[in-house]
């Protein structure tokens, strides 16, 4: 999508909604009218809290298991690729507002912000923490945002 073509063919503003965590993320971006709806699935290994051997007796000395720094650099790496996943498949203009339950919305928000394109064409990114969410969840707090709600349906009426 190029800078100088509106972003919807309505002349709304675009509006993008990306509700993140360690496991996925949830890329909802309002255009021409109608909610468009994308998920990145994230391949992230758990913090580990322990690792190798633990030592029980102090005349045996330690010699197992992998570094610790060694298992963070791994979830590092795969943190940083899920995260280019998720920036590329968010469109260039538009406000863009991040939630999740975890510190991967701030990390995400941080990288939108601090993005190469981010300069040429300033954009609103905000961040707000959210428990997990259903993509229709994440579709209807879309709705809001872009200010067109889901249009609510009278109870059919009981026999």
């Amino acid at each position: 999508m190029s800078s100088t073509t509106p972003a919807n063919s309505n002349d709304e503003p675009l509006v993008n909604l990306i509700w993140v965590d360690a496991r996925k993320a949830v890329i909802a971006t309002w255009r021409g009218g109608a909610p468009h709806v994308d998920t990145v699935a994230a391949d992230i290994p758990p913090r580990d809290r322990s690792v190798g051997h633990v030592r029980q007796d102090p005349a045996i000395r330690h010699g197992g298991g992998q570094r610790q720094d060694k298992l963070d650099h791994r979830r590092a790496d795969r943190e940083r690729e899920f995260l280019d996943a998720v920036t590329a498949r968010i469109p260039a203009a538009g406000r863009v507002d991040v939630i999740g339950s975890g510190e991967m919305r701030l990390h995400l928000a941080r990288r939108l912000r601090e993005a190469p394109g981010a300069t040429a064409s300033p954009r609103e990114v905000t961040t707000e923490a959210a428990k997990p969410m259903t993509e229709a969840q994440v579709v209807a707090r879309l709705r809001e945002l872009a200010g067109h709600p889901a249009p609510r349906q009278k109870p059919a009426p009981r026999a």
